[in-house]
């Protein structure tokens, strides 16, 4: 498995009735299928956006100033949810 992140773009995107700017980190998740079936990788998948849209561990991490750390927090959460769901 590889993860691989890009940069931060703002777009505009729709909160309830209002249009508003959000800033959205691309990312791209590579899976070797002859080592792993599809079906598992999509579970995985799933339970990983929807960990990361509810901020799983980002609460504790959001009042770093530093981009540096910023990206050291996002990769330790990464790994927590990584483990979380390698667990269930």
């Amino acid at each position: 498995m590889v993860f691989a992140l890009g940069s931060i773009a703002r777009k505009p995107c729709i909160v309830g009735e209002e249009i508003k700017i959000r800033e959205y980190l691309s990312m791209t998740v590579l899976f070797d299928h002859d080592v792993t079936d599809g079906a598992p990788v999509v579970s995985f998948i799933q339970r990983f956006k929807e960990l990361l849209e509810k901020s799983y561990g980002l609460n504790e991490y959001i009042k770093t100033q530093s981009f540096r750390h910023a990206l050291y927090f996002l990769y330790r959460i990464l790994v927590e949810i990584v483990q979380a769901i390698l667990i269930e």
